[in-house]
This record gives C-alpha cells, sequence and structure tokens, in this order.
C-alpha cells in the first residue's frame, strides 16, 4: 500500500522509526533510593515488635494477578459487563436527545442540548466504556463533537443580534474552550491508537473537519502521516473521503507541495472506475489555488460528467459542482476567469444550480485590489451581488450577508480614497445612492459606512448621521455605539457635543427599556473619551465625569467589580478610581429623568468593599 510522509514535515513518522518503537506502554520504575542516615543524626523510628510491623504490602504484580483472577469469576465479570453495557446504553440515550435538542432555538431547549453535550463529552472521558464502543457509537459521538463546535462558531458569526459584552456566560452556550479541549483530548486518543479496531473513513471525516474549524492543521497533517503508516488501519487513512479533506489542509500549511498532492491523488485513484466528487471538488480547488486554472476546468469537467449521468439523483454532485464554481469566482487571481464565473451566476446561465456566498465576493473583490484593477471594476461586482441578493426569491433575508459585503466593500473604498475630497465625496454619494436604488438604505449599511469611515472630518461624519433621519430609520442600540466610538478618531468634538451625543444613547437605552447601562454602551464613551485617537488629553476629564455621574447604574454588583478590578490593574487605578469616580463631579449636562434606567448598584460601597480601603 502506497506510503508518504513529506520531506518537509517537522516530525515524520517513518515506517522504520514506528517499528522500532514497539510497545511503549509498560510502566517505567523510579531508581531505588539509597539508605540514608538523617542529618541531625538520629534515625526514623521504627517497630520491631508489631505484627503491622511485620505484614508485608502486597507488589504490583500481586494485586493485578488478583484482580485478573477476580475478573475470570463468571459473576463478577457479567457484574463489570452490565455496568459497562449500562454506561453505554446512556451514552446512546444521551446521543439520541442530542439530536433532538440541537433543532431546538428556544432557551430551554438551548439549555438541555448544552447539558446533553457535556454528558456525551464525560461518558468519552469513561475509559471503560470507551473501550466497549462500537464504530457506530464512536461515529456519533465524532459527529456530536463536530456539529457542536459548527454550532457555537456560526451561532456566534452569523447571530442577527448585537452580541454585547453585557451579558454573562450562559448555560444555554457551550465553552469554547471546552470545546477545543475535548477534541484535542480526542485526538490524543486517536494518536495512541486506542480507537483502531472501531476507526473508518466516516469517523476520520468528521475528526478533520472540526480540527479544521479550530485551525489545528499542523496536528490534523501529523495525525494523518501516523495514520497512513500504520499497516493495519493505514488504508483508511487513504480513502477518498479522508484525502477530500486532508490534502487542501496540508496545502494551507504548505506539507507538501502541489506535486506531491497531485502524486498522491494519482497513486490513490489510479485503479478506481469512478472517483468520488468530493475529492474531485477538493482536487479542484487546490488546483485552483495554485494557479493551476486548466487542471481546476478539468476537474469541473469531470464534476460536470458525473453530474450529467446522475440526473435523477443529482443533489450530492450539484453541492460539489457549486462549490467548486464559487472556488473560481474567490480563489482565481485572474480576474477575468473569475469574472466569467461570476456572470455565469447571476445571470442564471448554469445547468447547475450555485448559491453565490458572501466569503467568495469578498475575496473576489479583495483580489481585484490587490491586482490593482479599478474601483469601478470592484463596484461592479459589490452592486451585482447586492442587486442579485435583492432580486432572487430563493434567498432568504440575512442582515449579516449586506453587513460583510458592505464592509469589504468600504474597507477598499477608503484604500482608494484615504483623503477626502470632492472626488472622493461625490464618490461616495453616488455609492450610497446605487446601494438606496436596488434596497432602501437600512441601519446595517450605514452603521458599516460610519465603523469604516476614514476621512476624520467633522461635518461629513455628522451629516452621515444625518442620514438615519434622512432615510426614515428606527435606530437600534448599536448605530449609538457606533457613532459615539467613531468620535475618538475624530478632532473638533467639543465636551458638550460628546455628552449630547451620550445623553442621545442613554434615552435611546430608556425607550428600549433598560434597567441599565450596558458594558457596551460604557464602552462606547471610552473610545471615545479616555481611548480615543484623538485629543485624548482633552477628553480624560469628560470620561471621568460621566463615569462618576452613572456610575450607579451600571448593571449589578458583579459588573462594579471587574470594572473596579479592571482599573486596579493600571499603575494608578485605585487613585483613578478614588478622586475621580468615588470622590468626582458629574459633566455639565443634568442627568434625565429616566423612566426605566435605575440606580441599581451603590458603587462607592461597592468600591471600598473590593479594594478593602474605606
Amino acid at each position: 500500500m502506497f506510503r508518504f510522509v513529506s520531506a518537509n514535515a517537522r516530525q515524520s513518522l517513518r515506517p522504520v522509526l514506528l517499528q522500532n518503537l514497539g510497545n511503549n506502554s509498560g510502566i517505567i520504575a523510579p531508581p531505588p533510593v539509597p539508605f540514608t542516615t538523617p542529618a541531625n543524626g538520629y534515625s526514623k523510628f521504627q517497630r520491631f515488635n508489631s505484627y503491622a510491623a511485620n505484614v508485608s504490602q502486597p507488589s504490583k504484580e500481586h494485586i493485578e494477578d488478583y484482580v485478573s483472577k477476580l475478573q475470570e469469576d463468571p459473576l463478577v465479570g457479567k457484574a463489570i459487563r452490565d455496568e459497562a453495557q449500562i454506561k453505554l446504553n446512556y451514552f446512546k440515550e444521551q446521543v439520541v436527545l442530542f439530536d433532538q435538542y440541537k433543532k431546538l432555538s428556544d432557551v430551554e431547549g438551548r439549555r438541555a442540548f448544552s447539558e446533553t453535550f457535556h454528558n456525551i463529552l464525560n461518558s468519552f472521558e469513561d475509559n471503560e466504556l470507551r473501550s466497549i464502543f462500537s464504530t457506530h457509537d464512536l461515529r456519533r459521538y465524532v459527529a456530536a463533537l463536530n456539529f457542536s463546535i459548527y454550532h457555537n462558531r456560526t451561532s456566534r458569526l452569523a447571530s442577527n443580534k448585537n452580541v454585547d459584552r453585557d451579558q454573562y456566560s450562559s448555560s444555554t452556550s457551550i465553552d469554547e474552550v471546552l470545546l477545543k479541549k475535548a477534541l484535542l483530548r480526542f485526538n490524543d486518543v486517536l494518536m495512541k491508537g486506542e480507537l483502531k479496531n472501531i476507526l473508518n473513513a466516516d469517523s476520520l471525516v468528521l475528526y478533520f473537519n472540526a480540527m479544521n474549524q479550530f485551525q489545528f492543521y499542523t496536528e490534523s497533517i501529523d495525525a494523518w502521516e501516523q495514520g497512513v503508516n500504520d499497516n493495519k488501519i493505514g488504508g483508511i487513512y487513504l480513502s477518498e473521503k479522508v484525502l477530500s479533506v486532508v490534502l487542501p489542509i496540508a496545502q494551507k500549511i504548505e506539507r507538501f507541495s502541489y506535486e506531491e498532492i497531485c502524486r498522491i491523488y494519482e497513486l490513490n485513484t489510479a485503479k478506481a472506475s469512478d472517483i468520488s466528487p468530493q475529492l474531485i471538488c477538493s482536487m479542484g480547488k487546490i488546483s485552483i489555488a495554485a494557479g493551476d486554472y486548466k487542471k481546476g476546468l478539468d476537474f469541473l469537467e469531470s464534476l460536470l460528467k458525473y453530474f450529467e449521468e446522475r440526473k435523477h439523483n443529482p443533489s450530492n454532485a450539484n453541492y460539489y459542482l457549486g462549490d467548486l464554481h464559487l472556488s473560481f469566482i474567490g480563489s482565481c487571481d485572474d480576474v477575468v476567469v473569475a469574472k466569467h464565473f461570476f456572470d455565469k451566476v447571476i445571470n442564471y446561465d448554469l445547468p447547475y444550480m450555485v448559491k453565490l456566498k458572501v466569503p467568495y465576493v469578498q475575496k473576489l473583490m479583495e483580489n481585484c485590489h490587490k491586482n490593482n484593477e479599478s474601483l469601478d471594476t470592484i463596484l461592479y461586482f459589490w452592486k451585482a451581488t447586492v442587486h442579485h441578493y435583492a432580486t432572487d426569491k430563493r434567498a432568504v433575508e440575512i442582515n449579516s450577508r449586506y453587513s460583510n459585503l458592505n464592509n469589504t466593500m468600504f474597507k477598499i473604498f477608503f484604500k482608494f480614497y484615504p483623503e477626502l475630497t470632492t472626488e472622493s465625496f461625490g464618490k461616495l454619494k453616488e455609492i450610497i445612492s446605487d446601494f438606496n436604488s436596488i434596497k432602501p438604505v437600512d441601519e446595517i449599511f450605514l452603521n458599516t459606512l460610519i465603523t469604516n469611515y476614514a476621512w476624520k472630518d467633522k461635518v461629513v461624519f455628522n451629516q452621515l448621521i444625518d442620514n438615519y433621519t434622512v432615510f426614515g430609520i428606527n435606530r437600534t442600540q448599536v448605530s449609538y455605539r457606533v457613532c459615539l466610538k467613531k468620535i475618538g478618531e475624530i478632532k473638533g468634538f467639543t465636551h458638550e457635543e460628546i455628552s449630547q451625543k451620550w445623553s442621545e444613547s442613554l434615552e435611546s437605552l430608556d425607550e428600549k427599556r433598560f434597567k441599565y447601562i450596558p458594558n457596551a454602551d460604557w464602552a462606547s464613551i471610552r473610545d471615545a473619551t479616555i481611548w480615543s485617537k484623538e485629543e485624548r488629553d482633552e477628553r480624560i476629564d469628560l470620561y471621568w465625569q460621566i463615569v462618576h455621574q452613572y456610575k450607579n447604574f451600571m448593571q449589578d454588583k458583579s459588573t462594579c467589580i471587574r470594572f473596579v478590578r479592571n482599573w486596579m490593574k493600571n499603575e494608578h487605578g485605585y487613585e483613578d478610581l478614588k478622586n475621580h469616580v468615588v470622590n468626582g463631579k458629574d459633566s455639565e449636562l443634568q442627568t434625565p429623568n429616566f423612566k426605566n434606567l435605575k440606580r441599581s448598584v451603590n458603587f462607592d460601597q461597592v468600591f471600598a468593599d473590593t479594594t478593602n480601603r474605606k
């Protein structure tokens, strides 16, 4: 069977070395400790006339022999097997519940999902239970782990809500550190060879996908190389399913050259009568990334042939066709080639269906900028994509889709026009008008524009803020935070003007029935003043005045404690808090008569208790 170990691997696991290692699971005994007389001249008192003193401790070998004989007893053996079976049944029940709970979106459902996943992780840590896992059990465990990683990541990135840090960690979510530890724990068990008898390609694909999500690229290829060099299970690691996941990773970290990857593919498919579309798609992506567009087109043609032969059941082939088509859009440095594939999608001129995904268009626009294409070329791709999303009846309205697309476009725009000029200002107004002609300008569009605004001109900045009113936008709290943060990058704002923006933000919170000032809003006024990139020295006093005036509107005692402890890490943290927050003065603007915002904490008392200084 083919064995391949890369020449530039940091720790190549060669077959000869593996053969010489043998079994390294034995216990190495510590060296004998010689008897020495204590330095004080006295010997340790020992009892020689006691029966207990004459009883020798059983050796490790005797204990193991006793346990072995005990396990041979039919009744004891049955009890052990029964206990293991009970644990296995419990594990299977938890997996079934996990599959049910992962479909729920309410708070109780998410909490049950999280708790069930923890139970599944704990089951895997049971060595006795793990030893009786079947191939199916192992696959279900890795599937649960992979799904939880994916769910955690996508929930964080694709949420339409503004995720602020004013909310405590909830029992409804899964800690990312826990997920990483669980995945690396599985990696360790796999590398030790404990799963050889129950391992299959499906479990490996799920494992490598999970590792890929956390970008554990080097560890993945290390595990793959070790598996390839195992005479018992090497064939599993060279299966088409596994190669389709591993080879792109190997290219990404440059473990293998493009030529070596092609050689691996050829050697493992030479005798195959029907190559899987998944592997063909992966090789097509690898070819595009390497700049070998001709070979990439050959792989696309192979997928088309596969698609034509299975038109009665095209879903599987269609997915990989679409995936490879998108790679020509996002990964191809040749803009002419990329545009050809882009136009085919937006004009619906394809025998297969392709869903235009934002990351590929973002990469296309970035490639255009990298290759010194004109701004008009980049705006063509941006405007065509916005129109495609706004008019495609099959598309679901997703706010983050427009936000990510516009974010990339505005980043590039302000690189083209880093300074305010008549031309640049006119071009910006043209972009706003173009977007509004396709889809009404909304808060997300303006938030993204203001976040990327780079001209540092106060007049134009205020005009952008006025657009919330011009376009009749019902502002969320996010927009107030975005605007306050940006003030920290712009000169010319007086204390009164910044205080007024802060008051408007608080009035918005009160209207939205907030009972406290969230951390995200405290962060926005901090960025506008004491962390300001412009006129910081002139704004420090204003920050302390605002904190003093609204210190008791923090979320709760725990929030106060964290605030105090974070400031105490600074060199003069105690003095700053004591002089400016406890004994400071208010800003010139009076505190409004809020309907919902309440003074819910006693900051001065929390400060005294936390610092242990009265």
